[in-house]
């Protein structure tokens, strides 16, 4: 939606003098003040306001550049506002065209409201999916929205602008995926004997590589990406690598120890674990899995239905006992230790750790599978 280059505004005509009247409700409370930030850049280069400095002497005091002229450019210009919300919620106004006489030329490229940013601009009315839950009509939008379900394509993470638009009434649903965190690759440090690969991209995430040079097990991670990156071609179902189920984000090659250790785990709130071998996911199931890691209108990234959370139950039950007994310790701060204990271990099993929120019709999850065998591909160098 946004093609225009990177320090120009996304679209190339000047938009108009108008103004864009907003009213967000349930983004806070009444009686709570926010910062309203709305950031305008130019629309052609030749608006950019350039500031040139001359350098007819050389100076012990001037690092890096050498050069006689240098040049600075104001690519933004940035308006705040302070707002109170009263029981309606957030109102406030916003001009098309940034109100200090200077920067006449640069128009509105993005509003920012505590954690909702309006900012992907169409040239026209866009279309948007239903299950968004917001209505663009040629001078409005309106509808109410889960602000973590706005990942998906045409949005990507930001809230649609267009040319026309001169009112927003929306409401924001609340709604919050709970932390459920595994293991993260990143905060394993070199020096305390990690190696890791670097980063392998793939449409819709990245994989990381990592193993500990005094221990066999070797880790795979697969991250998707919750916002697509804004110089990636649109994705509409992430492609991990080839033999990577999609949607488990962790793997571990563990060929032998009585047990392995997820140092760091994040659960928000007390999680279930679902487990059965891989080899007796169903179609279903895989399908299941799948549309937890796309990006989906109106829905948190990583999440199940109860319902599908429920199908997922009934298949492991039923199932011999798992390969892995789970037991979660405490530790400092907000993480804890879980430990897997091994049991009868010869195939590859999957553990599925789910939390219920959004009044338990919701299911956040963290997809891990435990490989028997040893890692056999190139491992992270010394």
């Amino acid at each position: 939606m946004n093609a225009s280059p990177s320090g120009l505004h996304p679209l190339s005509s000047p938009l108009p003098e108008a103004r864009i009247e907003f009213t967000l409700r349930q983004l806070v409370t009444a009686g709570e003040s926010v910062m309203v930030e709305s950031r305008y850049s130019a629309h052609r280069e030749r608006d950019v306001r350039k500031q040139r400095h001359f350098h007819l002497l050389g100076s012990v005091f001037r690092i890096g550049s050498n050069d006689l002229v240098t040049v600075q450019r104001d690519e933004f210009f940035v308006a705040r506002q302070t707002v109170t919300a009263t029981a309606a919620g957030i109102a406030f106004a916003v001009p098309l065209r940034a109100p200090d006489e200077e920067y006449r030329a640069y128009g509105l490229e993005s509003v920012r409201v505590g954690r909702v940013e309006f900012g992907r601009w169409t040239s026209d009315t866009p279309i948007l999916p239903h299950g968004f839950g917001l209505v663009a009509e040629r001078d409005a939008l309106t509808g109410r929205f889960r602000r973590e379900g706005i990942g998906a394509l045409p949005l990507s993470g930001k809230l649609p602008l267009w040319p026309s638009l001169r009112r927003v009434d929306v409401a924001i649903e609340n709604v919050c995926r709970p932390a459920v965190e595994l293991w993260d690759p990143m905060k394993k440090h070199h020096w305390d004997g990690w190696r890791q690969t670097t980063p392998q991209d793939w449409p819709g995430g990245r994989t990381i590589l990592a193993r500990h040079i005094a221990q066999p097990t070797v880790w795979r991670v697969h991250e998707y990406h919750a916002y697509p990156p804004g110089s990636a071609p649109p994705i509409l179902r992430p492609e991990p690598p080839v033999g990577v189920l999609p949607g488990v984000e962790r793997e571990a090659f563990w060929p032998e120890g009585s047990a392995i250790e997820f140092p760091e785990v994040l659960f928000a709130e007390p999680a279930s674990v679902l487990s059965l071998p891989v080899a007796r996911l169903t179609a279903r199931a895989r399908q299941i899995l799948a549309d937890a890691a796309t990006l989906r209108p109106g829905l948190e990234h990583l999440s199940v239905s109860a319902a599908e959370w429920g199908e997922l139950d009934a298949l492991a039950t039923g199932n011999p006992p798992a390969g892995v007994e789970w037991e979660i310790k405490a530790a400092e701060g907000d993480r804890s230790i879980l430990v897997g204990h091994r049991r009868e271990f010869t195939e590859a099993w999957i553990h599925l750790f789910g939390i219920e929120y959004d009044d338990d019709r919701r299911y956040a999850v963290a997809a891990l599978v435990l490989h028997p065998q040893r890692w056999t591909g190139e491992l992270p160098k010394d």
